[in-house]
């Protein structure tokens, strides 16, 4: 039963003489709770139980339920953009829960950190909050974390040993050939391409340290390397696998490797790779993408934090978008100064001098946008800015074929669906590329709001004076 999900039991003071009576009042519309332990204490749990819960669940109403369980019982999937972290000690999915608590997690960061991002997502309360700001180390957090933000990550199933083979048996969505790997390591080590349940065992029993996800393979004719410099594009990179005797497309497992010119490389894997960077807060990346040769259907790989660019293929061109990254001063610039009202100009559009707000507490830009209209055959988004009332508006048609429809939440809490476009300004002469959420702003004060992604992108500070 999930009545409250977003309880802040920091947000209530207590004192040391009336600490039940506080928690109580904190957990009057929490019902379910797990505690998450990094592995058994023989001291303090014995006999199906938990001294640490049963001491809590002493101060609390006997109406709410206190689970705990171990990371080593949680199983996580990710298949066809749905997620799921199931718990085998208790058989309950964790978004069942209205709080959950990790205790001591610093010993099992990767998978508590992929917990937090299921849980946000999930919008389920858990403490610490710090969980959820880790710093991805590995395969595991790293795919919940893109998960998370929408972008589409191989179909994954990640439990320990002995749990895996349990889980894996039991679970329709992974079918053979399965691709195993250990989410530690790189370039192709310790990475299988398995046809039978029978080497899966024999790869688990030779390695009973490691950790291993398990993915469907996705047919392919190679896959891309491409690397993000900032929030562009600085080399793209084809490699091909030359045997069938391996599935791996990495050159440090002898794959051939094509430079591609970026100017030819399609603009929608562009973003994705872009995003993809983004989303894991690196901005020299190596990200690997996958298309399905079947389905046509593309997966982010990974994000590699730490790319290689003087060694491996095309090392001399890798090293000069480097430098001419670095050149521009991408990594050190200095900040520029912004109005908490600015001036733009959309120059396609024939708008200029166009009062804008800005808006630190929103990440997406937003405008006032009408008359939305999506062609069926070339399913392009057309749609014109402003309306007839306001002096700035011409009645041109902006169109766009590459537009997203988004879950936008607004300043009071509310969340509805948009369109998602990305639109050139200039603003004091410079000229951007800024993404804008589309709605009706008609009954608002200003039409336009710059929100923290365009601040951060020309790396502004606002200057409230």
């Amino acid at each position: 039963m999930h009545i409250e999900k977003t309880i802040d039991l920091s947000a209530i003071k207590c004192d040391n003489k009336a600490q039940s009576k506080c928690l109580k009042k904190a957990m009057k519309k929490t019902e379910n709770i797990l505690i998450l332990f990094v592995k058994p204490n023989t001291k303090a749990h014995k006999n199906g139980k938990h001294d640490f819960v049963e001491a809590l669940m002493s101060h609390l109403p006997s109406r709410v339920n206190v689970d705990f369980t171990f990371y080593d019982n949680l199983c996580y999937t990710i298949v066809k953009g749905k997620a799921k972290i199931y718990d085998t000690k208790n058989s309950k999915d964790l978004k069942e829960y209205d709080l959950v608590n990790f205790r001591f997690w610093h010993g099992a960061g990767e998978q508590a950190a992929a917990c937090a991002e299921y849980l946000k997502k999930s919008r389920v309360a858990f403490y610490d909050r710090e969980v959820g700001e880790y710093r991805s180390k590995s395969k595991l957090s790293e795919y919940f974390r893109l998960w998370a933000k929408g972008l589409p990550v191989p179909d994954t199933l990640f439990c320990r040993q002995p749990v895996l083979e349990m889980a894996l048996g039991s679970n329709p969505a992974f079918k053979l050939p399965l691709v195993v790997k250990d989410i530690d390591t790189s370039k192709g080590k310790n990475n299988f391409l398995v046809k039978s349940t029978a080497e899966i065992s024999d790869i688990l029993k030779a390695n009973p340290e490691n950790s291993f996800v398990v993915q469907n393979f996705i047919p392919n004719d190679g896959d891309y390397r491409v690397l993000v410099f900032g929030r562009s594009i600085s080399g793209v990179i084809h490699r091909q696998r030359t045997s069938d005797k391996t599935h791996l497309n990495n050159t440090s497992q002898d794959a051939t490797a094509t430079l591609v010119d970026s100017a030819d490389f399609n603009d929608d894997f562009k973003k994705l790779a872009i995003k993809a960077a983004a989303v894991m807060k690196r901005q020299v990346a190596g990200v690997d993408l996958v298309v399905d040769s079947q389905t046509s259907k593309i997966s982010v790989l990974e994000v590699n934090n730490t790319p290689q660019i003087d060694t491996g293929t095309f090392a001399d061109n890798k090293v000069l978008a480097l430098a001419e990254y670095f050149s521009k001063g991408q990594s050190i610039k200095t900040k520029r100064h912004i109005r908490t009202f600015a001036s733009i100009d959309i120059p396609e559009l024939g708008i200029f001098g166009l009062k804008s707000k800005i808006d630190t507490g929103a990440s997406l830009s937003a405008i006032h946008a009408t008359n939305f209209i999506i062609d069926a055959k070339t399913k392009k988004l057309s749609f014109t800015l402003l309306d007839d009332e306001h002096p700035q508006y011409n009645n041109k048609v902006f169109s766009t074929k590459h537009y997203s429809l988004d879950e936008i939440r607004s300043s009071n809490g509310q969340s509805e669906k948009r369109y998602t476009v990305e639109l050139p300004i200039v603003y004091n002469r410079v000229k951007y590329k800024v993404m804008f959420s589309l709605s009706n702003r008609k009954s608002m004060r200003n039409p336009v709001l710059l929100g923290r992604r365009f601040l951060r992108d020309g790396n502004f500070v606002v200057r409230v004076k």
